[in-house]
């Protein structure tokens, strides 16, 4: 069975809980998406793709679409991040999700290795008005 970040806790020096992400894996992980992406060989796979949107929807959903996005989670956090919108554009990755979750994530930032040459990470705590116009402007500006 899957763990939501509900499911399992670690305490690490500053006293904070939450799930223990393995910021290695996820920075790992995300170089192998952005150098295929990159890669002339994969243009037939990657040639019109702008950005790529992945929405894992709250756990009680269990459609098809929900699965896959989840799973894509599982594989870049080895957790389920319920209720979050990543977006992958070309130069940036932006994961929008609630305040909680930001918190949480935020501690990959401190594991970055500034020679990967990775995309920036930008984490968007989630209001009680959603506003996805960032969301949007990113989508729309990624691989103009």
């Amino acid at each position: 069975a899957a763990q939501t970040s509900k499911e399992t806790h670690s305490n690490d020096s500053s006293g904070s809980s939450g799930p223990n992400i393995d910021a290695k894996v996820f920075f790992r992980h995300l170089k192998s998406v952005y150098d295929s992406w990159k890669a002339e060989e994969n243009d037939v796979y990657w040639k019109n793709v702008d950005a790529i949107l992945v929405a894992c929807g709250v756990t009680a959903d269990e459609t098809e679409m929900t699965k896959k996005s989840c799973a894509i989670h599982l594989w870049f956090w080895g957790y389920e991040v319920p209720d979050t919108l990543t977006i992958f554009a070309a130069n940036d990755v932006y994961i929008y999700t609630s305040t909680k979750k930001v918190t949480i994530l935020s501690n990959l930032r401190n594991h970055l290795d500034p020679d990967l040459s990775l995309p920036s990470l930008h984490l968007i705590a989630r209001s009680k008005i959603d506003d996805f116009q960032p969301l949007i402007a990113a989508i729309k500006k990624s691989n103009n």
